[in-house]
C-alpha cells in the first residue's frame, strides 16, 4: 500500500472520528451534562460537595457501585451536585450505548479493550 493511499485512508478515517465526536458533543445527554458541570462551576459549595464526594477513596465493596449510595450525603441533598450527578449518569449511559455499537459492528469489546485495568481488582 503506497504512502499515499495511507494517508488518504488516515485523513478519511480522522474526518469520520470529528463527525462522530461532533454527533456527541450536540447529544441531549451531553448538552445537559454540559450545562450542569458549568453551573457546578459557578457554585463555590457545590463544587467543594462535588468535590468531596468524588475524592472519596473507592473501597471493594464501592468500587463497581454497591456501597456509595450511603456515602453520598450532602453531596445528593445539594441540587446543583443531584443534577450533574443525574446529568453524568445520563452521559455515562450514553457512551455505554455507543461502546455497545461500535463492539457489536467491529466484534470485540472496543472501550474494554482501550481501558486500563481496574484498580480494585473487582471489575
Amino acid at each position: 500500500m503506497s504512502t499515499l493511499m495511507l494517508e488518504n485512508e488516515l485523513k478519511a478515517i480522522e474526518d469520520r472520528i470529528n463527525e462522530f465526536a461532533e454527533a456527541i458533543t450536540s447529544s441531549p445527554e451531553f448538552l445537559e451534562f454540559e450545562k450542569n458541570y458549568q453551573l457546578i462551576q459557578q457554585d463555590s459549595e457545590a463544587k467543594k460537595l462535588l468535590r468531596d464526594y468524588k475524592s472519596q477513596a473507592p473501597t471493594q465493596s464501592s468500587c463497581c457501585g454497591s456501597g456509595a449510595d450511603s456515602s453520598k450525603g450532602k453531596a445528593a441533598e445539594n441540587p446543583s451536585v443531584k443534577k450533574y450527578l443525574a446529568s453524568e449518569e445520563g452521559i455515562i449511559a450514553a457512551c455505554s450505548e455507543i461502546n455497545n455499537t461500535i463492539s457489536r459492528t467491529i466484534g470485540f469489546d472496543f472501550a474494554q479493550t482501550a481501558a486500563p485495568s481496574s484498580s480494585c481488582g473487582c471489575c
